[in-house]
């Protein structure tokens, strides 16, 4: 026993089970971005790996207590103030079981998935592999996006199920804006993965990873995605001297290939509509400015009536 607890503390190797668990959720992180692709109607691919992932790191911090991760006091606190808050809001509310249920989901979410992510990424190289596969997959999402928009294929379709959307794709996702989010998120760090590759092939890879994104953000038609992608690339150029460069050359290489792509009738059409929907030009976006502000005003209603614990 005490040969296995040395082994496990001290190897690097992806033979060991810590190896293991990072590959599992490294693999996860991968898949986050196809939340389309469900197991049943409650988890998506990725749970899984997260899953085993998580089985594995219990097992690690059970033989090797030395692995297990130091959480400071505030955190602790924090975390079990919104779980009482939670329960509360949950036993008050019309359907208790189903608030606490969506309660367990909200803290895995924003508890138990950054912790496993932590302990897996822990190393500079596990934690770049995560970065990289993330948007890499990020961009893949992207162009089964605008390929489906584009050429009436039905990748999308035959993974995720019936497309019901106008102008617009989810891509492997749930919805557009969906898609249009893990694209935008994933554009910075494509621009600080092609300052990072110095080779041409690299470079390459990069340019084809970014194109990927933007073609996520433009089969999205979100309008939020749209200006939130362009104000990032913007900040980045502001405070980020040694990205300019990168930043300057992949902008002017999208913009040349979008410019020609627009002699196309059918193609710009595609390119334009989120910005068409931006500026008042498709009427599905008045209607869906209408319910967001039923929403926010339901919103609104709701805490006010309980402003400390919620509704469930």
């Amino acid at each position: 026993m005490n040969r296995l607890k040395s082994k496990l503390a001290k190897s690097e190797g992806y033979v060991t089970l810590d190896g293991l668990m990072r590959a599992t959720v490294l693999m996860g992180i991968s898949l986050v971005t196809f939340t389309g692709i469900r197991i049943g109607e409650e988890a998506g691919i990725f749970d899984l790996f997260f899953v085993a992932g998580a089985i594995i790191w219990f097992m690690i911090i059970t033989i090797v207590p030395e692995r297990r991760l130091i959480i400071s006091r505030f955190a602790l606190f924090a975390v079990g103030t919104f779980v009482l808050l939670g329960l509360l809001s949950s036993l008050g509310s019309v359907s208790p079981g189903e608030s606490i249920m969506g309660l367990s989901r909200l803290l895995i979410a924003c508890v138990g998935i950054p912790l496993l992510v932590g302990a897996a990424c822990g190393s500079s190289l596990a934690n770049k592999l995560g970065r990289t596969a993330w948007v890499i997959f990020a961009s893949i999402n992207g162009f089964v996006g605008i390929v489906d928009l584009s050429l009436g294929t039905s990748i999308g379709e035959s993974l995720v199920g019936e497309s019901s959307w106008i102008g617009r794709s989810e891509g492997l996702t749930t919805h557009p804006n969906h898609l249009g989010l893990v694209s935008a998120m994933a554009i910075p760090m494509a621009i600080v993965l092609f300052f990072e590759w110095k080779s041409v092939l690299q470079r390459t890879i990069a340019v084809v990873v970014v194109f990927g994104l933007l073609a996520g953000i433009i089969a999205s038609g979100s309008r939020a995605v749209l200006l939130g992608a362009g104000l990032s690339i913007i900040v980045m150029g502001l405070f980020e001297k040694r990205l300019r460069k990168s930043l300057l050359f992949l902008s002017m290489l999208g913009l040349a290939t979008m410019l020609v792509m627009t002699f196309d009738n059918e193609i710009y059409e595609i390119l334009t509509f989120g910005w068409r929907r931006l500026t008042g030009g498709v009427a599905s976006a008045e209607v869906s400015d209408q319910v967001r502000l039923a929403y926010y005003a339901e919103g609104i209603r709701l805490f006010s009536e309980s402003p400390f614990i919620g509704v469930g």
